[in-house]
């Protein structure tokens, strides 16, 4: 398959050297870069030339690189039912860019481009109808770029004594917080908010403690001599009551008094 679409790649580069800024292959998918004034001629060849005829539209998408010039990469997903071909298309533009419209190519691009549009904020010129598909005609900004606020600007509810759904600013009940839900299992590299009521007073029972393979072993004289200090105040009652031994836990059996 991957010979398949080289073929295809060099086909396509050197019919159309204008259109075809670089291509690559990866994961056995043509991946096509187009210069934004040629998409429309290019689709168009994709879909008429006897080697690709790319007839069905499968999607277009975008999507947001803030930090770049470019800031949008709009991409197409074609299909051949005839060579049993995918294709990609990709082309970068700046935010006050406009795309060219495939509407006259392909009629189903229609609803495509205007969801761009409703998501990123992407302009196609020539198209016949470009409004907001998925949200309402008064919705302020575009939910899939990468600086629109999760929360949203406005909330949506049914007024009773209006009758009718009112839009209101955002109000949080509290503020606005970035959870950080860092898996246990990896063991967080900072105290977490909390965990220092449980960071013990007495650092130096530490060295009681020794490792051996399976078992933390702990010295039994050293660690009643520590704690007959804090027995009084921290424990109650009287110590002569604490069972001596050697204390050991086990990493794979629990806890255990000898």
């Amino acid at each position: 398959m991957s010979e398949a679409q080289n073929e295809l790649g060099q086909h396509l580069e050197l019919k159309r050297p204008g259109c075809v800024i670089a291509w690559d292959v990866t994961h056995c998918e043509l991946n096509v870069d187009v210069a934004p004034s040629n998409i429309a001629n290019f689709v168009e060849f994709l879909k008429t030339d006897n080697t690709c005829k790319f007839s069905s539209l499968v999607d277009i998408t975008a999507v947001d690189y803030p930090d770049r010039p470019k800031r949008f990469d709009v991409v197409y997903h074609f299909l051949s039912m005839y060579q049993n071909h995918r294709i990609r298309l990709r082309v970068s533009i700046r935010e006050d860019e406009m795309v060219p419209s495939i509407t006259d190519v392909h009629p189903s691009a229609n609803w495509f481009e205007r969801e761009v549009f409703d998501m990123f904020g992407i302009l196609f010129s020539g198209h016949p109808d470009l409004r907001r598909i998925l949200t309402d005609y008064g919705f302020r900004g575009y939910p899939l770029r990468k600086d629109f606020p999760t929360t949203g600007y406005t909330e949506v509810r049914y007024d009773e004594e209006k009758k009718r759904v009112v839009y209101e600013p955002v109000s949080l009940v509290q503020e606005y917080r970035q959870f950080d839900f860092m898996s246990p299992w990896e063991g967080a590299q900072y105290v977490l908010p909390g965990d220092e009521k449980q960071t013990p007073k007495h650092d130096g029972w530490r060295r009681w403690f020794s490792v051996v393979p399976g078992h933390w072993r702990i010295d039994r004289r050293a660690l009643l001599e520590a704690a007959a200090s804090l027995w009084p105040a921290q424990l109650g009652g009287p110590f002569d009551d604490f069972p001596a031994g050697r204390l050991a836990l086990s990493l794979d059996h629990g806890f255990q008094v000898g």
